[in-house]
This record gives structure tokens, sequence and C-alpha cells, in this order.
């Protein structure tokens, strides 16, 4: 039982106790659900649980291994943020009505506007909707270092890599994770193939060198012995190293075809970043690459043709 359910539960014996005239046991139990993180209001027809204020985190050191747990969830969809409030809101929108997975979001926005509208937000989905707010800016912390941080933090067999760009149209998490089998440790929407040069990627399908981060699932066990790199301050190459690391270590990597229900919208990592920061940050990934795997063949994927 995890914490909503917990205070739930409360709150239905608290109803009771009122309707006793209990005033006391009432007032008890009200206080042992605020201990947990709610706020019980009354109304016409029972109650409702307000989630508490999010106290904000100083760093993510602060966000503690297997703290973020969903009761009897397998699979979490983890998401880091760092603006676009419009933008996120969608995004969640979109998983909350298209799938039944709960969210674990990481909030690196160090905007206090966006942190009280997320805060709000999650109010409404209290069992579906887990936020963490840090004072730092994901520029500060750098990409790769926010997400081995969250996905430690979740306690989930699977776990969903999402970007605020990638809506969804339907249910695309299902064929993912329904796709992990032994070794196929990852399955993404958008797949690559490294050219025989080493210099670029371009897009591919079914077993594949790299997937993308826009949407992915991945075994959590698996990616905790293998994070991304935590000198990745910037998102772009450095999922396709990362991929390359799963690769050398005998894990195979499946993109499903690109109709998958979901689509892009504006990508503001890339098109909205500085553009002297995303060259430089994309190349350091990319060098990291290239020292690591160039000319190593024998763990790419099998050529069709």
């Amino acid at each position: 039982m995890n914490e909503f359910e917990e205070a739930t539960e409360l709150a239905r014996l608290r109803l009771e106790a009122r309707n006793e005239k209990n005033w006391q046991e009432a007032d008890r139990l009200r206080d042992q659900i605020a201990s947990l993180g709610f706020k019980v209001l009354d109304t016409k027809d029972g109650f409702e649980l307000e989630a508490q204020t999010f106290t904000p985190l100083q760093s993510l050191q602060d966000l503690k291994a297997d703290s973020i747990a969903f009761s009897n969830q397998s699979t979490v969809v983890c998401l880091v943020v760092d603006g676009w409030l419009e933008d996120t809101l969608e995004c969640l929108q979109h998983v909350l009505v298209h799938t039944s997975l709960p969210i674990a979001l990481l909030d690196l926005s160090n905007d206090g506007d966006m942190h009280i509208e997320l805060t709000k937000f999650a109010n409404h989905h209290v069992n579906r909707l887990e936020v963490k707010i840090v004072e730092k800016t994901l520029s500060d912390v750098g990409w790769g270092h926010a997400f081995n941080h969250l996905i430690q933090a979740v306690k989930a067999e699977n776990v969903i890599i999402l970007d605020v760009s990638t809506i969804l149209d339907g249910d695309a998490f299902s064929p993912l994770v329904n796709a992990l089998r032994n070794e196929v440790v990852a399955v993404g929407w958008k797949g690559a193939n490294i050219q025989s040069d080493w210099l670029s990627f371009e897009s591919a399908v079914g077993e594949v060198d790299a997937l993308l981060s826009y949407l992915l699932v991945v075994k959590r066990d698996v990616f905790l012995r293998h994070p991304f790199d935590s000198k990745a301050k910037f998102y772009r190459n450095a999922d396709l190293e990362w991929s390359l690391e799963l690769r050398s270590q005998g894990y195979k990597l499946l993109a499903l075809v690109d109709e998958l229900p979901c689509h892009q919208a504006r990508h503001h990592g890339y098109h909205d970043s500085d553009e002297q920061i995303r060259n430089r940050e994309s190349k350091r990934n990319y060098d990291r690459l290239l020292s690591k795997f160039r000319g190593k063949t024998e763990i790419l994927a099998k050529r069709t043709s």
C-alpha cells in the first residue's frame, strides 16, 4: 500500500468517525493523514485528498534511491523538465488520458511559477504523478546526471524515458514494454544505425545500434548498471553513446516502426537551446562515443543489406 492508498483508507475511517460524531478520533485521523503528506477536504459526497505543497530539494543528492514508488506498478514514466510549462502539461495530460502508468517528474526549471503550477497539477493526480523539485537548473546538473538520479529514485522494474516534446495520441507505451524480452533490454520509438565512417547515424527500425531518448523503455536494473554518462551535460548524442554502451555489453536494442500513436511537438531541447552550447556539448558527447566505440563493428546490430 502506497502513501496515497493509506491516506485514502484513513480518510474513510475519519469519515466514519465524523458520522458517529467522534470528533476526537476524526481529528487524530486528520493529523495522521497530514503526516503522510495529504490534506483531507470534506465534501458533500464524502472527502477529497489534496497533496501538501512539495518541499524543494537542494540538490540531486537529496533524491534518495527507491524513494518514488507507486503501488503494483512495474513500469513508471520518467520525465525531466527545465521549463516550458504549457508543453509539459500537454505532455502529462496525454499520458494520463491514454495510459494507466504513473509518472515521476523531475522539475529542474528553477522557476517558482512552474513549481507552483506543477504542484497544483500533481495535487489533482496524486496517485498517478509525483513531482520532485530541485533548486537547480538542468544546465547546472547536466542531462545525464539528472536522468540517472531520477531513475535511481524510481522503484520499478522498467522505466520509460520520455521527452516533453513527445505527445501521445494513444497508448504508445504498451507496445514498447511488451517488446522487452531476454536480451532485448531497451525498446524505443525511434532508432538509428551508425554509418560505416562512424561520423553519422541514419534512422533504422528493428534491432538497431541506438535508440533516441524521445521515447524509450529500459529495464531499470540494466540502466542502473549502465547509466547515462554523467559527463553528458546535453542530451544530443548522449543517448547514442549510452546505446552503444549497452550493445557493447551484449544487450540488444529494438526500435519499433515509426507508427506508434504519438507525435513530436516542438523539441525545445534542440530548437530553443543556446546554439553555441548545443554544438559544443553535442560534439563532446560524440567525441566520447568515438573514443569508446569507433571501429568496434562487432557490437553493432546485424545489417539486412
